[in-house]
């Protein structure tokens, strides 16, 4: 009985990691080969092929100009009465800034923890349902095996399709994470 049970499950893994028949000729397949031939003559002959670039399509027909506010504004800030030396800010003004910064960055940082703590909760609370059934299917698997003395055939076929089971939901639970 279990030579035989044991010759069947050989054949369905054999027959289910064999490969599909073009999968290893996928690009020599003629994908036309069902169309008549006056069909796909048809469909070559109304295709009118890449249309041609037009020249004068390609230059705009209104002059760029920048706007002179802009440029007077950028030169008045840029360079105020006559130096040539980069912006600063005053000592004042860089406490603000950096006070300001700091305040921003505390925020952000508790909002992170906030967050990570929340979804630690949600993730803690509640289990996958292919982790759930994975588990459900070992406990059978489990319960099965220490019921063999009983009925050693039943319990053998039980626990080895329970494993089975239970080892898809695992291997779908791993894909998901």
């Amino acid at each position: 009985m279990k030579a035989k049970l044991l010759f069947v499950v050989s054949a369905i893994a054999m027959a289910s990691c064999s490969t599909p028949k073009y999968s290893y000729k996928f690009d020599y397949h003629d994908y036309n080969a069902g169309r008549k031939n006056k069909e796909a003559m048809k469909e070559v002959a109304s295709n009118p092929g890449p249309v041609e670039i037009q020249p004068e399509m390609l230059v705009a027909e209104a002059p760029v100009t920048e706007p002179a506010i802009a440029n007077e504004s950028i030169a008045s800030v840029a360079a105020p009465a006559g130096k040539s030396a980069p912006l600063t800010l005053t000592k004042a003004e860089r406490k603000e800034m950096l006070k300001e910064f700091k305040q921003t960055a505390k925020k952000v940082i508790k909002m992170r923890k906030a967050s990570d703590v929340v979804q630690t909760i949600q993730s803690n609370k509640v289990m996958d349902h292919d982790l759930k059934m994975a588990l459900i299917f070992l406990v059978v698997a489990l319960a099965a095996s220490l019921l063999y003395g009983v009925s050693p055939e039943l319990t053998y076929v039980v626990w080895l399709i329970a494993i089975i089971v239970s080892i898809v939901f695992f291997i779908k639970w791993l894909v998901k994470q």
